[in-house]
């Protein structure tokens, strides 16, 4: 019988995109989490004058145990219906509107 070690754990870092899936140019910074993240996109795309029921043109990245980045959320979603994964459930986000 083999013994199966355990996989070493992995904490994932998260940061924001621009539309073309890159750093954001400006938020460009390594979070903890997710909420953290997209917490900050929003303050700044409404301090930059947007409306904030407009969408969002800001990414979200999640690092991976290799080194790269998976792409969480698209730019352009609606911050009303965010949908990501946080640890290993899948978690949406609705408007008091939505059922």
């Amino acid at each position: 019988m083999t013994t199966r070690l355990p996989a070493p754990v992995h904490l994932r870092s998260y940061r924001l995109t621009d539309l073309g899936g890159n750093p954001h140019p400006v938020l460009d910074d390594v979070y903890e989490s997710f909420e953290a993240a997209w917490q900050d996109a929003l303050e700044w795309w409404e301090r930059m004058g947007h409306n904030p029921n407009e969408l969002v043109a800001i990414g979200v990245d999640v690092s991976s145990a290799n080194g790269n980045w998976r792409t969480l959320q698209y730019p352009c979603h609606n911050r009303l219906h965010t949908y990501h994964f946080a640890g290993r459930n899948f978690t949406k986000f609705w408007s008091k509107s939505n059922p």
